[in-house]
């Protein structure tokens, strides 16, 4: 019930916090990154991961159009992951009704695993069940694709699993 949901939370989030202190951990909150400034964080911070939020935002200088400024970011990215030993997660928002990655550059191409993230009552009001959150692996270059359904607390920024459909998915990503 509600009060084991409160009490898992308040484990993950003890738990995520020793986490947090024991390894560094910097956000830089900064629009319109360009590939030098982003080498230039994976040299001087070495992370294991780096994660860019928003694609779209990259900045477009210097080419003929945003697509084009967006392939080349992405496949130098991918030289850059090389390089420097790091997983680089890239999100994009995409066009919900539009085609498949419409005007996202080598997005579709370069990425090793595409998850598609949907909370459904956001784009469906009346839909009745207002914590399912789907996720779709729709690209996985080293295994099976396949989706889950778990549930997401807007209260709360949780997420919850719906135990039969959350472990088959974790199956599928690894």
């Amino acid at each position: 019930g509600f009060p084991e949901e409160i009490k898992k939370f308040k484990e993950c989030s003890e738990s995520m916090r020793a986490r947090l202190i024991k390894n560094s951990f910097e956000v830089i909150d900064k629009h319109g990154k360009n590939i030098s400034e982003v080498e230039q964080i994976l040299s001087e911070f070495k992370p294991d991961i780096y994660v860019i939020d928003h694609a779209q935002k990259i900045s477009a200088k210097g080419y003929g159009n945003k697509y084009e400024a967006l392939s080349d970011f992405v496949n130098r990215l991918q030289d850059l992951a090389i390089k420097y030993d790091v997983a680089i997660v890239l999100n994009s928002q995409i066009n919900r009704g539009g085609e498949f990655l419409k005007g996202s550059g080598d997005l579709e191409e370069a990425a090793d695993t595409l998850l598609f993230l949907d909370w459904v009552c956001k784009d469906d009001p009346e839909h009745e069940d207002k914590q399912e959150f789907r996720i779709e692996v729709q690209k996985q270059r080293h295994g099976a694709c396949d989706s889950a359904i778990i549930n997401f607390d807007a209260r709360y920024y949780s997420f919850s699993s719906r135990v039969t459909d959350a472990n088959r998915l974790m199956k599928v990503i690894k």
